[in-house]
């Protein structure tokens, strides 16, 4: 028995006539337990040392004998892997030029994925030895070559998973797979990080920032990252003080249900720290997913509990931003600007009132080319201050501000102030807005 399955002698030797002619070696073991694949013909990996390796078989005497003595490692139960790191070397494979070596008939070489129907016909029929298609994988303690590049995940595990997940779309919770367009392009990780910056110890890395943008999609492209990052930034802001408020909430039940409760808050935070450690720039469309997913089950942790209490709003920037504008500009509503001398609210515009991109933006000469005017503005806004003066000020904050006398400081409004003139007094005639002289 090998892995709960039941192996027919021929898995390991193959026969010749009548006869067995034993080929069981050593490196045939390797190869099949050491071998990570999904075929028929996968059996338990040896990923327990002491499969082989029975340390507690052993005396005193001879463990003191070892090259190294064991009885420490032994007595507080030290695990193999976290010493011997690196015990094997080949990967066992086989590739497809191995079979063009015996066979050019395109029937043949189609079947090169049927795994059975090989291993039948190459083994049992015409006892041919593994290696003769097979790389070798050998086991054994594997020394350090200076001259490669060493494995930076032997110490350093998981260090980028998060980076990852946003990147190929994966491992949220309530959230679908939303891998970057970059990633569905075979883009990876130097694509981007092609900056060198050697710390303070003299070591090396490769950063990216906006300027990286730029190489491929040109000027301008890097404005786009600040605004991903600062909006991923008050997200995770406001997303950070509903799950504080949450998991209070959860914390303080007495329901039975308590545990549920929990599960999806702590999926939650999943979510949440994949945006967090992973830098949303990674994936900004999943980010936001990530976070309105983490969002969704806290809500359903207080219906677990029966709380009637409610959470702040959150919502996804993918609710106002059009589909052909999201892929880079999901971050747009918390992005505000100067335009005519004057504050503008992205947020307000679209988000408030509902306004598409394309009233004021046009791809049509240029990406993203603005094409409104200040008279555009006015159509809008003027129209709603004809009879509302308290409102001039959230456009001409300025002008109100003088008007006031609360400039510098001050207390000295004006004297048409002070004798109760309103904006739209001077600045409205027969249902127009003016400049009076």
């Amino acid at each position: 028995m090998s892995g709960g399955k039941t192996l027919k002698c021929t898995s390991c030797h193959t026969q010749v006539d009548e006869s067995v002619h034993m080929e069981v070696s050593e490196s045939t073991c390797n190869n099949c337990h050491f071998k990570n694949n999904n075929s028929h013909e996968n059996f338990s990996a040896l990923s327990d040392c002491k499969t082989c390796h029975q340390l507690e078989s052993k005396t005193p005497q001879e463990l003191a004998e070892m090259k190294y003595n064991h009885t420490m490692v032994l007595k507080n139960k030290v695990d193999c892997a976290s010493c011997h790191t690196n015990v094997t070397a080949g990967d066992g494979n086989v590739g497809k030029e191995r079979c063009m070596q015996c066979h050019f008939e395109t029937d043949k070489l189609e079947k090169y994925s049927d795994v059975e129907l090989i291993h039948t016909n190459h083994i049992q029929k015409n006892s041919l030895k593994c290696f003769s298609c097979h790389n070798s994988i050998e086991h054994s303690i594997q020394k350090i070559n200076p001259k490669n590049s060493l494995n930076c995940q032997t110490c350093h595990s998981e260090t980028h998973n998060s980076m990852v997940s946003l990147f190929t779309g994966e491992n949220g919770f309530n959230v679908e797979k939303s891998p970057s367009s970059m990633f569905m392009n075979g883009i990876n990780c130097k694509g981007c990080h092609i900056f060198h910056q050697v710390g303070g110890k003299g070591v090396e890395t490769l950063k990216a920032n906006g300027d990286a943008c730029e190489n491929c999609h040109g000027k301008g492209y890097s404005k786009l990252v600040n605004e991903w990052k600062t909006v991923a930034e008050k997200k995770l802001g406001e997303i950070r003080v509903i799950y504080n408020k949450a998991s209070q909430i959860v914390k303080s039940s007495k329901s039975n249900k308590k545990g549920d409760a929990e599960k999806l808050l702590g999926e939650a935070m999943h979510n949440i720290k994949i945006v967090e450690i992973g830098k949303s720039v990674h994936n900004i469309q999943f980010a936001d997913k990530l976070l309105t997913g983490a969002y969704d089950l806290m809500k359903k942790a207080l219906q677990t509990i029966g709380s009637s209490a409610g959470l702040p709003v959150f919502v996804s920037s993918s609710k106002f931003v059009p589909n052909e504008c999201y892929s880079c500009h999901s971050g747009a509503i918390e992005i505000n600007v100067k335009k005519f001398g004057m504050n503008f609210s992205h947020k307000d515009h679209v988000a408030k009132e509902k306004i598409a991109c394309d009233r004021c933006h046009s791809n049509a000469n240029k990406h993203g080319e603005l094409i409104l005017s200040k008279q555009s503005c006015n159509n809008c806004h003027h129209s709603l201050k004809k009879s509302d003066d308290n409102s001039c000020g959230s456009c001409h904050n300025f002008q109100l501000t003088v008007y006031d006398g609360k400039w510098l400081g001050k207390d000295k409004p004006d004297i048409m102030k002070e004798g109760g003139s309103k904006c739209i007094d001077c600045h409205v005639q027969s249902e127009k807005v003016v400049k009076p002289d």
